[in-house]
């Protein structure tokens, strides 16, 4: 009977079987991804770059359309402050107090919103619209960004139902 010891196998490799490691990447094989991986990154990138410039206004590499969507941002959060404090006036259905009226809000020209030279604001006040007791009240913010061509003057515009309060 054999021993423990005549029992043991030992590991010999033939002459099919490779000494190599199948598991993971050579440094030929990473260099190689990473170059086309750069070439394709850069490709997208430059597509971007032709994509975005002139958006707005002619402007190249994209700074209209960041002067623009910075004058959008600004008008909007305009035309929400002033939307609030029409929302924040009485309106009643039981007594004489409506102080939502175009009195109330007159029109901002350009140059007369403190801080903000290159920007004008409106209010429209429907009444009994879309019923009794109620207004449709929008407010419209102009604005003037710079351009290639010169100033450009666009305008965003918020409307809100107002009910009257009992």
């Amino acid at each position: 009977m054999p021993s423990a010891a005549d029992r043991t196998v030992l590991a010999v490799p033939r002459a099919n079987s490779s000494f190599r490691d199948t598991t993971g990447l050579t440094l030929p094989e990473i260099l190689v991804a990473m170059a086309v991986l750069t070439i394709g990154l850069l490709g997208m990138a430059s597509a971007l770059v032709v994509s975005s410039a002139g958006v707005s206004a002619g402007i190249t590499g994209g700074q209209g359309a960041i002067e623009r969507g910075a004058a959008v941002s600004t008008a909007m959060m305009l035309a929400q402050e002033r939307l609030e404090q029409v929302k924040r006036a009485p309106y009643t259905i039981t007594g004489p107090v409506d102080q939502i009226t175009a009195a109330n809000f007159p029109t901002e020209a350009f140059g007369s919103i403190t801080g903000y030279a290159n920007f004008s604001r409106s209010v429209a006040i429907q009444d009994s619209t879309p019923g009794a007791n109620m207004k449709t009240v929008t407010v419209t913010v102009r604005y003037k960004y710079a351009a290639a061509a010169g100033m450009v003057q666009e305008g965003v515009g918020l409307s809100t139902i107002i009910a009257a309060r009992p």
